[in-house]
């Protein structure tokens, strides 16, 4: 959809209030979509080096899982295990409930995002208005489950970042992550082909990041000329 249409549906969703938690803003808002470690993080943060602000759906989960009712529902469901001694999530442990292709594993990961999304997007809608308020510009969303937990309503461009499955096995060992891990979270996510619909603008990744930079900086002045 073009950037000046998807600004009219904003404004006429918002006069209409067909979103819950969401607002029409006076800003440039791109949200950044592609397959699991494709490099999403990267452009976000070359965008924000120019002076956008940055919204990480990542940084995001961290804070709801440290608040009082996120971990009172993850401890009733889960029980103690997935807690250290000070009394916070353990991560690894929280991720080691979901990383399985067994339906038990599946039922585990919809609980989690039942109790996470909805904070991490009230906590992403609060920041939205907190940067339409001081007038920032120019704003980039970061968020593997953008489609899918329709963040992508608030975007006036959505940036598919093309990175081929060689080059994200190669990341991956940076993370500790195994192709097997990385396949599954690929298939929980929408097809790659189905994000590739989304967007207004695709970012080749493939080439090293001199070559992808060069495509950022294009399409940044582009955006605020």
């Amino acid at each position: 959809m073009p950037t000046a249409a998807r600004r009219s549906d904003k404004r006429e969703r918002a006069a209409h209030g067909t979103t819950s938690d969401q607002t029409s803003y006076n800003m440039i808002v791109i949200g950044i979509i592609g397959p699991p470690a494709g490099g999403k993080s990267t452009v976000a943060r070359a965008l924000a080096e120019q002076g956008a602000a940055w919204i990480n759906a990542d940084r995001l989960a961290h804070a709801a899982l440290r608040m009082g009712r996120v971990k009172n529902k993850l401890r009733e469901h889960f029980g103690d295990s997935i807690f250290n001694t000070a009394g916070a999530v353990q991560r690894p442990a929280l991720a080691a409930k979901v990383f399985g292709d067994d339906p038990t594993s599946r039922r585990q990961l919809e609980y989690i995002e039942s109790v996470l999304h909805p904070v991490v997007g009230q906590l992403a809608a609060r920041k939205l208005q907190r940067l339409a308020a001081q007038q920032q510009s120019v704003v980039v969303i970061d968020a593997p489950l953008l489609i899918e937990a329709n963040w992508h309503f608030q975007c006036d461009e959505i940036w598919y970042v093309d990175s081929p499955w060689e080059q994200r096995i190669q990341w991956i060992a940076k993370r500790s992550w195994t192709p097997e891990q990385l396949r599954q979270r690929e298939a929980r996510q929408l097809s790659l082909a189905e994000k590739r619909r989304y967007a207004t603008r695709i970012l080749d990744n493939s080439q090293g990041p001199p070559h992808t930079r060069r495509q950022i900086l294009a399409l940044w002045r582009q955006l605020t000329k």
